[in-house]
């Protein structure tokens, strides 16, 4: 019966530690920017690289004072948005290293009307000019990332094989990959932002969805409840092993 409870102890807190895992990779990192200051700065900073940076300037006061310039805009939405995760980031990352270049579907750019076809074609270009610009930094950053992506899996999984085995110490690998997952999302959230502040537009925010705390809640609360009852586990063997040794001995002396 000891047995039967211990197995079921174990699939539980396995099934826990997936659940933990699939927060960590399928947690959302979302990129917001306004529609209007990224196209604004794409025509813009084209432009000036064509040398044709006032005509544009002297362009854009003209719709503006035409009233024609919100009503471009209003055929766009407001502000766009592009969601990824650990998984989603890792394939854009790899179709990116393919194709040595992003799409507008990829970066959830609109393409019903032929105006936002006209406009996200524009990002687009403009996005992966930036690219291409720190393309050896960028392509770096993708190795050392698939490194990081591998890492974390093999470190889950090697916490859930130990913990089907009744270990102990399986809750430090998963510990390590839920906690450092953590950090290393955070850490890159952070560097991207950054990074497409200053190469892109000023205006992008990157940030990270609550399901990455709850993730950690989760293998916090996990990890202790299988090192507490483990530790009960270890200690009731330690005192079966001895008091079988002296069943033993006492026959043995009886004898």
């Amino acid at each position: 019966m000891r047995k039967i409870v211990s197995w079921v102890v174990r699939l539980v807190i396995s099934i826990g530690m997936v659940i933990t895992m699939s927060l960590t990779l399928s947690s959302n990192i979302s990129m917001q920017v306004s529609t209007k200051g990224i196209v604004k700065e794409a025509i813009n900073k084209t432009a000036n690289q064509y040398g044709v940076g006032n005509v544009v300037k002297s362009s854009w006061g003209i719709l503006n004072a035409l009233g024609l310039e919100d009503q471009i805009f209003d055929q766009l939405p407001k502000n766009l948005k592009v969601t990824s995760s650990y998984l989603d980031l890792y394939n854009l990352a790899k179709a990116y290293q393919d194709k040595g270049e992003v799409s507008g579907s990829q970066l959830g750019l609109p393409y019903q009307t032929d105006q936002q076809k006209t406009i996200s074609d524009l990002v687009t270009k403009y996005v992966n000019n930036a690219l291409e610009q720190n393309k050896s930094e960028i392509n770096q950053g993708i190795n050392y990332y698939q490194m990081i992506f591998y890492a974390i899996i093999g470190l889950y999984l090697l916490g859930i094989i130990l913990v089907l085995f009744g270990k102990r110490f399986g809750v430090y690998p998963y510990l390590l990959a839920a906690l450092g997952g953590y950090a290393i999302i955070a850490f890159v959230t952070s560097q991207v932002q950054t990074q497409l502040q200053t190469e892109i537009y000023q205006g992008i925010t990157v940030t990270m969805a609550n399901s990455f705390n709850n993730s950690i809640v989760l293998a916090i609360i996990i990890g202790i409840i299988w090192f507490w009852w483990a530790t009960i586990e270890k200690r009731r063997k330690r005192k079966q092993r001895i008091s079988n040794k002296n069943d033993y001995q006492g026959k043995h002396a009886a004898s």
